[in-house]
């Protein structure tokens, strides 16, 4: 039962109690439904006949367990129930031992002893056994099992497809599409025409081509080589764009170290490797191509090829499974030999001789698959040449032990690089060789031409000269494989070696293969634990890779001390250590070996200390972004000296921080000193930038910094210490310096109320009225910066908030409604409340619009806004729900509607949902619906001033706001009987009307329907 964890337990045989188990779950409650199976009891052999028991008396019913000894239980593979069984069908029978399981529903029979003409079919799912998940087939027809004289008819529902099942070949390959390409033939010269002619003559007698009437076209055309003669090319780019890739077998050659050293080697070449091998014959047609006449004598010949044609991109995969299918065999005669295989290159290594019989079967069984062995690149002695390597006895070298040293182009510069990579894990040429190199590499064209600097010419003369001397060493079986790490100036590189010993020392050192830490760091700045841990993983990986064992001994270049404090310091080497029960040896290599990479230095933990140091210098260091300066400050003889440093072209705040330090560092080289700083930016450089690798950065100026402070730092004897502290936090203790380099670098020239309003306006895009307002400049100035903004030319200045009866105080009048926001996507329905009297507004985006949404809608208004005296809304089924009511009620709101379907009775919110949503376009940048909607309240509550209003709403809301007294009466015309009244004073006036206080209490009326009273 999934979930239930049963420990296993032995009972006695006097035990006569309840049978008990123990049980876990590591997720408890767990529900274990009546009748479920959960354990069983395996009754076991009497072990006990000639053993005293511990105690005289039996155990009956107490206890629970055992009394005696742990036992634990084996299962003897030998003794598994087993019977003959034979199997008849078509005539044929096969006898097998066949295990037998009483709970298994399929009936297994190795493919090995199928026979070939009994039917199969493939059959859905697999089955799963201890080496994982096995496809299947089954028998189309029913077999006869006849088991000691009795006999069933029945099907084999599965038989196991092995690793060794084998490919049909030709393999047809599969397209994204089957429309026919057809490009044009190019024109041809005479003599390269003829040569095409003569080479196509002989590929179709050799039965490589075949006529053809394909739909698909794609041109020749002919090279001619060194030697003089022609060779035919076909231009596959636009079949290969149709194919689909088959993808790599071998991503990397074989490694030659592996090959035990002493062992014989055979090393065969297969000739046209690709032409021996058939096209499937649904995929010949689009292979073809159309062999123009001699001056158009004719016409036009269209042959398609039957074989690989160079070119075609899966090719490569298609021979080499090609040749590993014929190769199987040889393996399995020859199951103590190495076969390497790459492409067409063939190697076997035996500890004997090779005899003429070997080399006979070899040849037969490559010949049954139509493969050819070329006699004249057969190799039976030493040196043997393999894939660019010499070989010989115990020694792997370069086969061409030369460079070219004459670089004139971008082109040389690429073939020397591409060299040197492929040299490497056999000469040993290190990161640091190739850093004085790599920048030739700068450039698009091959053309470019290449100056050497001396530095440059005297590194590839001492190129040249290592790798003449430069050699790996064969593999000896009976010593494991390890790994060493070598410091050299600094820079790390690692070895795949073996150990020798006798009589506890080591006496002989062997390199199989060099690897190397990336060339550009994953970092701007790598720290050389970073890098040691990913040396060391590499080796681990490369190790498994070619011998698939583990490391036994990694050699790390550290004192006992060094490593500890790298442990406690650094999670990825202890990872890489630690991962496996490897042992780690602190022992640094001293072989004459390795004497040619180096001297082979100890890797010490750094100068930089983890606390602030006593009796050291303390300098603070700070930079401005405005002032485009950097500062340094320190006390010297009891007094504050500065030190100012100005920008250079290309500097940022960054660059500025670093140069800041840099020249504390020169300053100070030859003292303890703290550096105080409070970039976090700066702080994190300095603490990994000692004995660090650098990255190549696109600022030419960041990376000079670096180099140069990891330069100053490597130069250093005494100790430092970085102290990050968080500025204008205090101005006593480090503040205080602070604060002083803080002061040196300050921006003096001040800063108009203009620049300080348009650079409000491009934060929270307020309105004209409200720039106006805050910033004290005039009207025309704030319009301009409105109408230059790109965002808010496009929109309007922003409506007033509405004409209609409002509260003559904060919430005594609320109106409410709901917009749709498409782009807030599940927040789409944005709630709004808006007071009648200052236009403080307030909305939560919501998931949708009913009575519980509303309800929470309110909920936080009343925490932001107040509660009101009363609530006007539209006719909207949530907000004439009886839960709405009920909620009013519990608040003691009022609550009205306006006239159905009549926007009119909600001009002040209707208006103030096309504000919402036109600031909320300006901030669309934001991508969190919260945030979005937040930021535009702030805005129009803290920054904006709409309509007849001169302050923003959240001080007229708050009551913080001058209140105007009106001191007029007015005649009014009543709506309802038209009548005129008065006089009445005057207690608001808006926009097109007014509010005069009547004996029924306050009236709003157009001021159209009123006339001054005038005095006596």
């Amino acid at each position: 039962m999934k979930g239930l964890t049963i420990i296993p337990g032995l009972i006695d045989a006097d035990y006569k109690g309840i049978v008990q188990i123990m049980v876990q779950t590591l997720f408890p409650p767990i529900f274990i439904p009546k009748g479920s199976q959960i354990a069983q009891l395996i009754p076991l052999p009497q072990l006990t006949k000639d053993m005293t028991p511990a105690l005289s008396s039996e155990r009956g019913g107490g206890g629970f367990g055992s009394t005696g000894p742990a036992v634990m239980l084996t299962m003897s593979m030998s003794r598994r129930p087993t019977a003959s069984v034979r199997m008849e069908s078509r005539g044929q029978s096969i006898l097998l031992t066949m295990l037998l399981d009483t709970g298994a529903d399929l009936t297994i029979v190795d493919e090995g002893a199928w026979p070939q003409d009994w039917p199969t079919k493939p059959m859905d799912g697999g089955v799963e056994g201890v080496g994982g998940h096995s496809s299947v087939r089954q028998s189309i027809e029913r077999i006869l099992f006849i088991i000691d004289g009795r006999k069933a008819n029945t099907f084999v529902t599965g038989f196991s497809l092995t690793v060794t099942a084998k490919w049909a070949f030709p393999i047809p390959l599969k397209w994204t599409s089957d429309d026919p390409v057809w490009i044009e033939q190019w024109p041809l010269k005479m003599e390269s025409l003829a040569a095409a002619h003569q080479l196509v003559q002989e590929q179709f007698d050799q039965g490589h081509l075949q006529l053809s009437t394909s739909p698909w076209n794609t041109p020749i055309f002919v090279i001619k080589k060194k030697s003089g003669k022609f060779r035919l090319l076909h231009d596959l780019r636009a079949v290969n764009a149709q194919m689909q890739p088959m993808g790599a077998l071998q991503p990397g050659l074989p490694n030659p170290a592996m090959l035990p050293e002493h062992w014989k080697l055979l090393i065969v070449d297969l000739k046209d490797c690709f032409f021996t091998i058939s096209l499937h014959h649904l995929d010949t047609q689009r292979f073809a191509f159309t062999l123009p006449a001699i001056n158009r004598e004719a016409p036009a010949q269209r042959f398609e090829w039957t074989v690989l044609p160079q070119g075609m991109k899966n090719s490569p995969t298609l021979c080499q499974l090609f040749v590993d299918n014929a190769l199987r065999p040889i393996r399995d005669a020859w199951p103590t030999a190495m076969v390497y295989h790459y492409m067409d290159d063939i190697l076997i290594a035996q500890e004997q001789d090779f005899t003429e019989q070997q080399l006979q079967f070899l040849h037969c069984q490559l010949y049954k698959e139509g493969l050819v062995i070329a006699k004249e690149k057969i190799q039976r002695q030493e040196p043997w040449l393999y894939l660019g390597w010499k070989i010989t006895d115990s020694q792997i070298r370069p086969q061409k032990p030369h460079i070219t040293t004459d670089i004139r182009t971008l082109h040389d510069v690429q073939k020397l690089m591409g060299d040197l990579q492929w040299l490497r894990p056999v000469v040993g040429i290190t990161n640091t060789q190739l850093e004085v190199l790599r920048p030739l590499l700068r450039g698009t064209d091959p053309s470019t031409p290449v100056d050497l600097s001396m530095e440059q010419k005297q590194m590839i003369q001492n190129l040249a000269h290592l790798i003449t001397l430069g050699f790996t060493r064969r593999r000896d079986p009976a010593i494991p494989v390890d790994f060493s790490v070598f410091q050299t100036d600094g820079h790390l590189i690692g070895a795949l070696t073996q150990h020798k010993e006798k009589k506890g020392e080591r006496e002989e050192f062997g390199i199989l293969e060099w690897v190397f830490p990336k060339l550009q760091p994953r970092k701007s700045i790598q720290q050389k634990v970073e890098t040691l841990a990913d040396l060391i993983k590499r080796g681990r990986k490369r190790v498994i890779q070619i011998t698939g064992q583990e490391l036994q001994t990694i050699y790390v270049p550290m004192k006992k001390e060094a490593i500890e404090w790298y442990l406690q310091n650094s999670e990825e080497l202890c990872e890489c250590l630690f991962s496996s029960a490897t042992t780690i040896s602190l022992s640094p290599v001293k072989a004459a070996i390795v004497q040619f990479i180096g001297h082979n230095e100890w890797m010490q933990k750094p100068l930089r200390s983890k606390s602030p140091l006593e009796d050291a210098q303390t300098v603070f260091t700070d930079a401005g972004k405005r002032s485009r300066r950097a500062a340094v400050t320190w006390i010297a003889c009891g007094e504050w000296s500065p030190h100012l440093l100005e920008a250079v072209p290309g500097d940022s705040l960054q660059t500025l921080e670093l140069a800041a330090v840099v020249w504390a560092m020169g300053k100070w080289r030859e003292e303890t000193i703290n550096i105080v700083t409070d970039s976090l930016y700066v702080a994190g450089v300095l603490h990994r930038i000692e004995d660090s690798q650098i990255k190549d950065v696109k600022q030419l100026r960041l990376g000079e910094l670096f180099r140069q402070l990891r330069t100053l730092i490597q130069g250093r004897t005494k100790p430092y210490a970085v102290i990050h502290i968080r500025s204008h936090m205090w101005d006593c203790g480090l503040g205080e310096g602070n604060a002083r380099a803080d002061r040196l670098v300050a921006c003096s020239a001040p800063v108009s109320d203009f620049a300080k309003a348009r650079e409000s306006h491009s934060v929270f895009h307020q309105n004209a009225k409200g720039l106006h307002s805050q910033f004290k400049i005039t009207v025309e100035e704030a319009k301009g910066i409105v109408r230059t903004c790109p965002q808010c030319s496009h929109h309007g200045s922003g409506l007033g908030v509405g004409v209609n009866p409002r509260g003559l105080g904060p919430n005594e009048i609320w109106q409410m409604d709901v917009t749709h926001v498409p782009s807030m996507g599940r927040l789409k329905y944005v709630h709004i409340t808006v007071d009648t009297c200052s236009h403080f507004v307030w909305a939560t985006p919501q998931a949708g619009e009913k009575a519980s949404h509303v309800i929470r809608h309110l909920t936080a208004c009343f925490a932001v806004m107040g509660v009101p005296a009363q609530i006007k809304t539209d006719n909207g089924p949530a907000y004439c729900s009886e839960k709405m009511r009920k909620f009013c009620q519990l608040w003691g709101v009022q609550h009205v509607t306006g006239i159905p379907h009549s926007p009119t009775g909600q001009a002040i919110v209707e208006r103030m949902n096309q504000t919402l949503k036109q600031y909320l376009q300006k901030f669309q940048d934001i991508t969190d619906s919260q945030e979005r909607v937040m930021k535009t309240l702030f805005v129009l509550n803290y920054l904006c001033i709409f309509g007849s209003d001169e302050e923003p709403p959240v001080k007229v809301h708050s009551g913080l706001s001058k209140k105007v007294t009106v001191q007029m009466k007015v005649f009014y015309r009543d709506p309802e009987t038209g009548q005129w009244k008065g006089p009445a004073e005057v207690q608001y006036i808006g926009r097109g009307y007014m509010c005069v206080l009547t004996p029924t209490g306050p009236r709003w009326v157009p001021a159209k329907w009123t006339r001054p009273a005038l005095k006596d």
